[in-house]
C-alpha cells in the first residue's frame, strides 16, 4: 500500500493512508446558515494531513473542506471540484489507479473535464451512475458529494477502508471528517465515551467500525456508501464484500499472483512526484520492492535496524541489503532506538483513536526519515492478511485440531499454561501461547476468530486467489525464485534458507 509522509514542524503526522482530508456540514434547515470560520477550523485539524493547500465551499447550509497533499496534478487539482453546470461538487481523499481509464470513457460520452486529476473523474461517474458510481473505482479514498437539485450529501468510502471517514447525524443535521479531531474542533461531538466501543477495543485492539470512542461519532464502514437526504432520513448501502470462498481456483495460480502483484505496484507508481519504498527482510515488501524494479523504476528503499531487547531475532538488515543488491535499489538503514519519550504523544494524536500496535512507533520513525526526502512511499502492508502470513493464522488451523481434544484435556492445560514463565527478552510468544491455551480451554472460545487488519489491496489484488484456494503452495515456490538473490543451484544458507522457511511458513498455513 502507499504511505503519505508528513513533515509538519519538529513531528511528523503519519497515517497509512493516502494523507489528505476532507470535512463538512450540512444543516437539515437551509435558512441556517454555515459559518466559514467553522469549516476552517474543521480543516485547520486536519492541517497535518494536507499541508500543501485548502480549499473551501461555503454556500448558505453547506460547507465542504478540504486539506490537501498535492501528488497527482499538482498544478491543478484544487478541490473542492464542480461539475459543469455547478449543481454537485465533491470533496475528495484518496487516490484512483484506474482514473485514466474512466477519464477516458467520460469524455467519449461528452463530459468536460477541466483537471487532468482523478477527483473529478469521481464526480462526472456521480453525475453518470448516482451512488453506483463507486463500482468502478480502483483505489483508495473517502469522498464527499453535495447534490444542490436532489438535496442529498453523498459519503462513500473504498473497499477496505483503507480511508477514514467519521459521520456525526443528528436533527441538525449531519457532519463528516477524515479524523475524529476535526469533529471534535468544530464542537460537534459530546465527547461522551461509548463504553461498548471501548469493551470491542480491549478485546480486538483496535474498534471496528461503525464504532468510534464516542457515542455519537460513528464511521462509514469499508466497502460502504451513506447518503443523507434533506427532507429524509440516512441511507448506508454496502457496494463490495470480500469475495465468496466457492470461486474457482485460476488454471495457473503462481502466475496470476505475480501478474495481479506487478500491476497493482504499477499502478501505486502513478504520481506526479518520487515513490520510495519500506523494505524488510519479509516476502511482502521484498515483493513490492522487486516488482518497482520490473516495472523500469530504481527503487529507493529504506530498513529499519533495531536496538534494545530482541534487536537480533528482529534485525533484517542483511536480508534488506541482499534484496536490494538483486535489483539494483538504493538502501538506507534507519536506526530504531527504544526511546519513545518524543514520539509518544505526537503518534497517539495521529491514531486519533486507541490503537493496540506498538509497530506504529518504529513505523512513524522510519517514515520521519523518508519523509525528509519523498511525499509518497509504498510498503507490503496487507500482504500478511491476503496470504495468511501470521503466527495467528497457524493458531486458527491449531486450534480445529485443538477443538477435538477432551473438555477437562483442554482446560487442564489452559491452567498449566498460567505456569509458564515469561521471557527475559520481552518477547511476545510465550504470551500468544498462554492466551491461546486459556482462550481455547473451554468450548465458549471458537466461535471468534483472530482479529485482523483490513487488508490493502497491495501485494495482489483483492480479486487474488485467497489462501484457501488450491494450488498456493507454488506461489511460495515462485516467491523463493523471484527474490532469492543466490541461484537454486547454491546451498540453502542465509537469505535462501530463510526465504524457504518463510514459504514453508506460509504453505502450512494454506493447505
Amino acid at each position: 500500500m502507499r504511505q503519505r509522509l508528513i513533515t509538519h514542524g519538529n513531528t511528523l503526522a503519519l497515517e497509512q493512508r493516502d494523507m489528505c482530508g476532507i470535512a463538512g456540514i450540512v444543516y437539515r434547515d437551509r435558512d441556517r446558515t454555515v459559518s466559514e470560520s467553522l469549516v476552517r477550523r474543521m480543516c485547520t485539524a486536519l492541517r497535518q494531513r494536507g499541508p500543501d493547500d485548502e480549499g473551501l465551499h461555503v454556500a448558505g447550509a453547506v460547507g465542504l473542506g478540504m486539506r490537501r497533499l498535492s501528488i497527482i496534478d499538482v498544478s491543478g487539482g484544487r478541490q473542492p471540484i464542480f461539475n459543469e453546470d455547478g449543481s454537485k461538487v465533491i470533496v475528495f481523499n484518496g487516490e484512483i489507479y484506474n482514473y485514466r481509464e474512466l477519464r477516458r470513457g467520460l469524455l467519449e460520452r461528452g463530459h468536460t473535464v477541466r483537471s487532468s486529476g482523478d477527483t473529478e473523474t469521481v464526480l462526472h461517474l456521480y453525475e453518470e451512475h448516482g451512488a453506483d458510481c463507486v463500482s468502478s473505482l480502483r483505489g483508495m479514498f473517502a469522498c464527499a458529494i453535495w447534490d444542490e437539485p436532489a438535496e442529498t450529501l453523498f459519503l462513500a468510502r473504498d473497499r477496505f477502508g483503507i480511508k477514514p471517514l467519521y459521520v456525526v447525524t443528528a436533527a441538525w443535521g449531519i457532519a463528516f471528517a477524515s479524523e475524529l479531531k476535526a469533529l471534535h474542533a468544530a464542537g460537534l461531538t459530546s465527547r461522551e465515551l461509548d463504553w461498548e466501543a471501548l469493551d470491542a477495543y480491549f478485546q480486538l485492539g483496535y474498534i471496528p467500525a461503525p464504532a468510534s470512542p464516542f457515542v455519537d461519532v460513528r464511521k462509514v464502514e469499508p466497502g460502504h456508501t451513506l447518503v443523507w437526504r434533506r427532507h429524509g432520513g440516512v441511507t448506508m448501502r454496502r457496494y463490495w464484500q470480500f469475495p465468496p470462498h466457492d470461486q474457482p481456483s485460476p488454471p495457473d495460480p503462481e502466475r496470476r499472483v505475480r501478474e495481479l502483484l506487478d500491476e497493482s505496484v504499477a499502478a501505486h507508481l502513478v504520481s506526479d512526484v518520487p515513490v520510495a519504498a519500506f523494505l524488510s527482510g519479509g516476502l511482502d515488501s521484498s515483493a513490492v520492492v522487486a516488482s518497482m524494479a520490473l516495472a523500469g523504476e530504481t527503487p529507493h528503499a529504506f530498513t529499519a535496524r533495531y536496538s534494545g531487547s530482541g534487536a537480533t531475532t528482529a534485525d533484517e538488515t542483511d536480508l534488506a541489503r541482499a534484496l536490494a543488491a538483486r535489483h539494483g535499489a538504493e538502501l538506507t538503514v534507519i536506526d530504531i532506538h527504544p526511546d519513545i519519550r518524543d514520539t509518544f504523544e505526537p503518534i497517539v494524536n495521529a491514531l486519533d483513536e486507541p490503537h493496540a500496535d506498538d509497530s506504529a512507533i518504529p513505523t512513524w520513525l522510519l517514515s520521519q526519515a523518508v519523509a525528509s526526502r519523498y511525499k509518497v512511499a509504498l510498503t507490503g502492508i496487507g500482504g500478511d492478511e491476503l496470504f495468511a502470513g501470521y503466527r495467528r493464522h497457524i493458531g486458527l488451523l491449531a486450534a480445529e485440531h485443538y477443538a477435538k481434544l477432551p473438555t477437562g484435556l483442554r482446560r487442564l492445560a489452559g491452567a498449566a499454561s498460567r505456569l509458564i514463565p515469561e521471557p527475559r527478552n520481552g518477547t511476545l510468544g510465550v504470551d500468544r501461547l498462554k492466551r491461546f491455551l486459556l482462550y481455547r480451554s473451554t468450548a465458549r472460545g471458537y466461535g471468534h476468530g483472530s482479529p485482523g487488519a483490513q487488508p490493502p489491496p497491495a501485494s495482489a489484488s483483492c480479486s487474488a486467489p485467497r489462501a484457501d484456494t488450491p494450488g498456493w503452495p507454488p506461489v511460495c515456490t515462485w516467491t523463493t525464485r523471484r527474490f532469492s538473490p543466490t541461484t537454486s543451484s547454491r546451498s540453502a544458507t542465509g537469505w535462501q534458507w530463510h526465504i524457504r522457511w518463510r514459504c514453508a511458513c506460509h504453505s502450512s498455513t494454506m493447505s
